[in-house]
């Protein structure tokens, strides 16, 4: 499925991280009825706010 794609290098570790990360963020999607993913590529994390991006 990812052979022609950049992520075929991805170890397994990677892949259950990132797996891992989708599920928590769509449960808090879910669960608070919407709200703000907040990706930050340098540390590789995914957030959620239910305030948005400026919120502290």
């Amino acid at each position: 499925m990812v052979r022609n794609l950049e992520v075929k290098e991805c170890e397994m570790y990677e892949w259950k991280r990132a797996i891992l990360m989708g599920f928590d963020a769509f449960r808090n999607l879910t669960r608070h009825k919407g709200g703000w993913l907040l990706l930050n590529a340098e540390t590789q994390s995914l957030t959620y706010s239910r305030e948005g991006p400026g919120a502290a």
